[in-house]
């Protein structure tokens, strides 16, 4: 079997490629497998391809259908021995028509099939002329033929050559050479014609037993070709077809047919139902090209890791453009909600779709590989943190493009599914390019952040581009851009259905003597005019009742249905089915899908009227639900229970429901199974059935961390009459939730009273544990400890238990004691028992607790070394989160390391995990962070923006305790610019929220800080001094990093009040507190301020040399992201050395500073930041100084 789906019957044809019969397990039918050797060239191969796009978009009724295309990546020993398939050879599947190749039978034919061929084949070419195609290869060999009840039937299939007029395939000789036209072998300019003088060729060859040119040798044919007059021997035909051949056969093409309708024409043979009734058009990208540029450098830029969603109507061309990508990046994967079969694991056919493909299977690793064969050959299920991780590691090591169309449909199912693996896919550079219809009320949720942009209809441009492009220039062009213009909404799906109902309303005509034209007599006029709703109702009394029965299950059921399938389910014969799919199809109500076998209703607005026009839609429903319910219907549980409840079944429709709540419980898909939940409450169902639904939208809530949700069921079932036993189960889950909603004291209260009467010993030791937790939240220390002592002593407490207790005890050495050291011990503890369970998740987040307590101790090394161990655990189990918290960790290590660059790309790998989860919080905090890093390395324009994104997401979140430290940094940063405007708006701001009692304590010193800046600035040095030796108190007596930094600023704030009031003493005094010493000797740019800040105080004080703390700066600069210290530091040098008159010194560090100001100056993008900047008082004093100093120095003296 082939990639464990297609089992090898026989082969039934051989060329450049080979065909097989195979049984197609999946849609369990027979289909023809094309199959090319991995070995061939790379040009066949190209053609292989593109001979599959092509046919899988043509749609006429005599030319093969093409279903997949693939690549062999799995195969039985016996495929590879008896039929010399092997890995890595290319396939697609197309449907099986089962016949003869004309050259079987050319010399027995009579005058009814010549004129049946004549017909058929003449078809075929003007559907694909009239859309500037040209064939390239029309002989017998290509031609398939069968009697079906002594009427034939006829296929052509191998379009290997055939190539749009517009896809430039040079001037090279393509197809066989008995059949070639002089101008292709003369290698010149060809076109549609090129195909009428391979018909004359073959009509010739059936007529006169021969060739026009009766050799095998290769160059006398080529010569004849071009050169020979042809015989035409007398034989009993008429003297219209004699003349038809002959003028198939001329030299010149502009000496043959235009098309094949004026053939037909002096033939006498009218025109079948494959001209008019099944008309259509093989559709050609085009317009847009601004989008598909923007979307190119989207997919080619390597920073950009957004997903980019397409937003349109559903005739706004959205499928049609991703088809477009599909075929232009070799790279990339499209995924439909056709792709999916019902009654298959949803989860296993996704697995399947993006990875057993030729893009992502040859660019894993073979270990990798084995892994997924062995998961898509076996009936296991595997957790979501495994799925999760399969992906992780898939996106890892192989780079694609993913392509969902059309988002909305996917069963909410898969839908969940997507957004599980989603954020691995963004977090490893995978590009996603969705479409949504614009229409539709539903929010997916997926993809947390999107690029967006939304299809507008066509400009009458690129109306008259997409006429060119689709449409030969026999076609009277103009006329119709004319109608269109006036008729039609210009999106592209609309023109094109327009266009057909021109051809179904006899607008547009094809005439074998006039060609093609436009009739615009008033009935005509009149049609066209009619309403949607009118067309509508015209086309289903048109109907005849086989075909109405048969749409009238089509329409109600959501995905394409089987051949099979509506046999079954409308009781026909198969014979009787077959007639009525072809002629709705030929009336082109239905479309057909994946082997021939699977149709739908092309319009949805005509498949909603069909719906609501039904008689007995409940019967028809109900005999949906009974077929996909048995063994037969393979109908999933969501499906078969959407009909039973659109019958009126609901305790049926209940009992499905709840089966596909399992399923989604399988799968982690908590949000889907809320969905359905949601919804079963909408329903009239018993009062019993009510209680369960809530009480498991409690617990799934609880479980999804919507804490709020789940309270409020808790409390509606608490209204209920209950057993004692259920009623102490929702008060237990309600004290859990008031401990996770904050209200801790109440809900342990809760808890300890019910606790004693819990039976169950392990669901006892958790409600212990949360108890223990919340009691530390409330800093009561002592329960605590008592708490988490008992559980670790207690034998019968599990391992997750005995974990969480010790990590708790842990946190109390910490919070109590302010010992990081004994917290490490504590925690190491629960690292032993996770170990010895092989808890991957739980050891991971101990060790990044260690590393963190050794950050507090300053270890550093220790810390790194913990978290390098837990990210690469992280990224086996493909845990985001604790990945994406990690990476935070990391940021402010680097950060605190003065290794600013590392510190940006830690954070903004951060910030890509929280968009692609949705975490606005934690994401708003990355910003924050982000903003920091960057204020420090004076990348002002990037602060801005960032505070902005930061303060507007806080702002939507309603979370003022976090907007309140937006505007903290904002107002640093303010002052930083010299912005007092700015900066009083911002203590005027977070006034307010003091007065409303938003703010908490910490937040209240940080406003007085930013209050003595504000005084400074306004020129009241006084009060800023007595304001920021406030802060200084305050911050001086927290241990906390944050507090650290926001003590050191507001010393050295302090320090240039009173360098600029003249106080000398007080300075030194500030700059040897031990507390300012003790936090510089930790950290490397606060221990480069101060001696800054030292220097100039030694310089402007004459007391002693500065020039030890000046080196001592500048070596420690070294290595470090230019900042503003860089260019301070600088001038201070140049000022030392110029006092020490040490001129060409003095002139290289001025020089120095000059070049930073400038770089920094150079970063800030506006106009009103540059402005700032540049006047900001030490900034323009240092560059007069420079420039005065410049003046002075002699010229020989210049650096």
């Amino acid at each position: 079997m082939l990639n464990y789906r297609y089992e090898i019957v026989s082969q039934i044809g051989e060329g450049r490629s080979r065909v097989f019969l195979c049984h197609d397990e999946l849609l369990q039918s027979r289909i023809a497998l094309k199959v090319l050797s991995g070995n061939a060239p790379e040009q066949e191969k190209k053609d292989f391809y593109n001979e599959y796009l092509l046919l899988s978009r043509f749609n006429h009724p005599l030319i093969i259908k093409a279903f997949e295309y693939g690549i062999i990546l799995a195969a039985n020993d016996s495929d590879t021995e008896n039929f010399l398939i092997g890995k890595n050879d290319a396939f697609f599947s197309m449907e099986h028509f089962e016949g003869e190749t004309l050259d079987k039978s050319l010399d027995t034919v009579d005058p009814d099939k010549l004129y049946f061929l004549i017909d058929s084949i003449s078809s075929v070419l003007f559907y694909l002329h009239q859309s500037n195609f040209i064939y390239y290869d029309l002989k017998p060999e290509n031609i398939l033929l069968r009697n079906v009840e002594n009427s034939p039937e006829l296929k052509i299939v191998d379009f290997g050559f055939a190539s749009h007029m517009m896809n430039k395939k040079g001037r090279n000789i393509l197809g066989s050479l008995k059949y070639i036209a002089p101008e292709i072998l003369n290698q010149e300019a060809r076109n549609q014609q090129a195909d009428l003088y391979s018909l004359g060729v073959l009509l010739y060859r059936m007529l006169f037993k021969k060739f026009p040119f009766d050799s095998e040798i290769a160059m006398e044919i080529y010569k004849a070709q071009i050169e020979g007059e042809i015989n035409y021997p007398e034989i009993p035909i008429s003297s219209e077809l004699l003349k038809a051949i002959k003028k198939l056969l001329q030299k010149y093409s502009y000496n043959r047919y235009v098309n094949t309708l004026f053939l037909l024409g002096d033939l006498g043979i009218p025109l079948s139902e494959n001209y008019r009734g099944a008309w259509d058009f093989p559709r050609v990208y085009s317009g847009r090209s601004e989008l598909i540029k923007l979307l190119n450098t989207y997919i080619v830029d390597s920073n950009d890791c957004t997903p980019y969603k397409i937003n349109g109507a559903s005739n706004s061309g959205k499928s049609f453009l991703l088809d477009e990508l599909n075929s232009k990046y070799g790279n990339s994967i499209l995924v439909t909600s056709r792709d999916f079969r019902p009654g298959l694991p949803p989860d296993y056919q996704l697995l399947k779709l993006i990875s057993f493909n030729e893009v992502v299977f040859n660019q894993i690793p073979i270990e990798l590989k084995d892994e997924i064969l062995g998961y898509l050959a076996s009936d296991v299920h595997i957790s979501t943190t495994e799925y999760r991780k399969l992906f992780s590691k898939i996106s890892e090591t192989a780079k694609f493009i993913l392509l969902f169309d059309d988002i909305l449909k996917f069963e909410p199912i898969v839908l969940d599914l997507i957004s599980n693996i989603v954020p691995v896919f963004i977090v490893n550079s995978i590009k996603i390019i969705y479409t949504e219809n614009s229409s539709s009320e539903i929010d997916t949720k997926i993809f947390a952040n999107s690029h967006a942009i939304d299809l507008k209809p066509f400009l009458e441009a690129e109306v008259l581009e997409f006429l060119q492009k689709n449409f030969a220039h026999f076609f009277p062009q103009k006329e119709i851009y004319d109608l269109i213009l006036k008729y039609s909404d210009l999106q592209p799906g609309s023109i094109a259905a327009f266009i057909r109902n021109l051809v179904s309303n006899n607008i547009l005509v094809f005439d074998g003597k006039e060609g093609i034209r436009v009739n615009m007599g008033s009935p005509s006029i009149k049609l066209m005019k009619m309403s949607m709703e009118e067309n509508h109702s015209s086309l289903f009394t048109s109907l005849n009742t086989d075909e109405r029965k048969v749409l009238d299950y089509l329409s109600s059921i959501k995905n394409p249905v089987g051949e099979a399938q509506i046999t079954e389910i409308t009781g026909f014969s198969e014979t009787a089915i077959q007639s009525v799919l072809k002629s709705l199809e030929k009336k082109n109500i239905i479309k057909m899908y994946h082997g021939g076998k699977t149709f739908e209703i092309q319009s949805r607005s005509f498949a909603d009227y069909i719906c609501a026009n039904t008689e007995k839609g409940d019967q028809v429903h109900r005999e949906i639900a009974k077929w996909m319910s048995s063994s037969k219907g393979n109908g999933g549980f969501s499906e078969i229970a959407y009909h039973l409840e659109k019958a009126g079944h609901y305790s049926e429709c209940y009992s499905y429901y709840y089966k596909e709540i399992g399923k989604a419980r399988e799968l982690s898909a908590y949000n889907y199974a809320a969905g359905i939940l949601n919804h079963l409450l909408t329903l009239p169902l018993e009062k019993s059935k009510i209680v369960r639904v809530k009480t498991d939208l409690s617990e799934l809530y609880y479980l999804i961390g919507n804490f709020q949700l789940s309270q409020s069921f808790i409390l509606e079932l608490l209204e209920e009459p209950l057993a004692e036993k259920d009623r102490r189960m929702f008060m237990v889950q309600n004290g859990l939730v008031m401990i996770q909603m904050g209200s801790s004291r109440e809900g342990i209260d809760l808890l300890e009273s019910l606790v004693e009467q819990i039976n169950d010993e392990n669901k006892k030791h958790e409600i212990i544990a949360s108890i223990a937790d919340a009691y530390l939240y409330l800093n009561d220390f002592e329960k605590a400890r008592g708490l988490c002592g008992n559980l670790v002593s207690c034998n019968e407490a599990g391992t997750l238990i005995k974990g969480k207790a010790f990590t708790l005890l842990g946190l109390i050495e910490l919070y109590e004691k302010n010992n990081p050291a004994a917290a490490i011990e504590n925690i190491n503890c629960a690292l032993n028992l996770y170990e010895t369970e092989k808890m991957t998740q739980q050891i991971s987040a101990a060790k990044i607790n260690i590393g963190n307590l050794y950050v507090m101790l300053g270890d550093y090394e220790s810390a790194k070394s913990n978290w390098n161990e837990a990210l690469a655990l992280n990224k086996s189990i493909g845990n985001l989160e604790q990945e994406a918290n990690l990476l935070l960790n990391y940021g402010v290590l680097y950060y605190d390391l003065s290794d600013f660059e590392i510190a940006v790309d830690r954070y903004k790998r951060a910030k890509i995990i929280f968009e692609s989860l949705g975490d606005r919080h934690a994401l708003g905090l990355t910003l924050m962070n982000l903003a920091e890093v960057h204020y420090v390395m004076c990348n002002y324009s990037e602060v801005t923006a960032l505070l902005t994104q930061a303060s507007m997401i806080f702002l939507e979140m309603e979370n003022m305790m976090e907007y309140a430290e937006v505007l903290f940094i904002t107002g640093k940063f303010r002052y930083t610019l010299r912005d007092a405007d700015s900066l009083r708006k911002t203590v005027l701001q977070l006034n307010e929220f003091a007065k409303m009692s938003i703010l908490t304590e910490s937040h209240l010193m940080k406003l007085n800080l930013l209050k003595g800046l504000l005084c400074y600035l306004e020129n009241r040095s006084s009060d800023a001094v007595e304001i920021l030796r406030e802060s200084v108190r305050d911050f001086s007596g927290l241990d906390e990093r944050d507090n650290n930094y926001n003590y050191s600023f507001a010393c050295f704030q302090l320090v240039n009040v009173f360098l600029a009031t003249g106080k000398y003493d007080a300075i030194g005094e500030i700059l040897n507190e031990p507390r300012l010493r003790e936090v510089a000797g930790k950290n490397i740019m606060i221990s480069i301020e101060r001696e800054y800040w030292i220097a100039r105080l030694l310089i402007v004080s004459h007391e002693k040399s500065a020039y030890d703390k000046i080196e001592s700066a500048l070596e420690k600069l070294q290595g470090i992201s230019i900042i503003n210290l860089s260019w301070q530091v600088s001038f201070l040098s140049g000022l030392y050395f110029e006092k020490r008159g040490n001129i060409k010194k003095a002139e290289k560090y001025f020089y120095l500073t000059n070049a930073l100001i400038s770089e920094i100056t150079e970063r800030i993008s506006g106009i009103e930041l540059r402005e700032l900047f540049s006047n900001h008082i030490d900034v323009k004093g240092s560059l007069d100084y420079i420039k005065a100093f410049s003046d002075r120095i002699p010229p020989d003296d210049s650096f």
